[in-house]
């Protein structure tokens, strides 16, 4: 990773990893001109009361999978090994110290944008990051005085929740996600 100048976190609780993740991050690859996309699972969102369906470690087998052909796409465990809560500042922090060289981006949607002020320690990520926030049905990513941005149009029918429920349609996974969740009956 010595030669990388721009690596983007993509944090979420993936849940599963499905092809709108992987649509989105190659978009911002290309829009940005990125490196590297790490994709971080989180343990436990702090923002969300509610336990991921998939454990810890299927959750990581997945965004493997998903990611083992795609040459600049893989997962990160920093959030899964640290204690809970786990913030994104100290995930930032982590990799301003790895690569100090590079520039960091953050991919997230327009309704986490809307919150950013209300994670914990915004100041840090405000400082250290460019954030590439997509956007859905035309929404408007609003500035924020000293925060870096990039506005991304994004549109992908997949949602996890569908998917959790059964009430997806087939093309939204990978087929070795697809088969890994049947194999593990994660969402049956």
């Amino acid at each position: 990773m010595n030669q990388l100048k721009k690596i983007a976190l993509f944090g979420g609780t993936f849940d599963p990893i499905h092809n709108g993740h992987l649509a989105l991050a190659k978009r911002a690859r290309q829009e940005v001109g990125l490196d590297r996309v790490l994709f971080i699972p989180c343990r436990q969102s702090p923002h969300k009361s509610k336990t991921p369906a998939a454990t810890v470690e299927q959750r990581c087998a997945m965004i493997t999978l998903a990611t083992q052909y795609i040459e600049w796409a893989e997962l990160s465990r920093i959030e899964i090994d640290r204690n809970c809560p786990s913030y994104s500042w100290q995930t930032s922090l982590y990799f301003a110290r790895q690569f100090p060289q590079c520039e960091l981006f953050w991919i997230l949607g327009t309704d986490q944008w809307k919150k950013i002020h209300r994670w914990a320690e915004p100041e840090r990520l405000r400082k250290r990051l460019t954030f590439i926030v997509a956007t859905r049905n035309d929404d408007v990513v609003e500035d924020r005085p000293g925060w870096r941005h990039v506005a991304l149009p994004f549109e992908h029918p997949s949602n996890a929740t569908s998917i959790r429920s059964g009430d997806s349609d087939p093309d939204w996974l990978a087929s070795p996600i697809s088969k890994y969740i049947k194999a593990n009956k994660i969402y049956s």
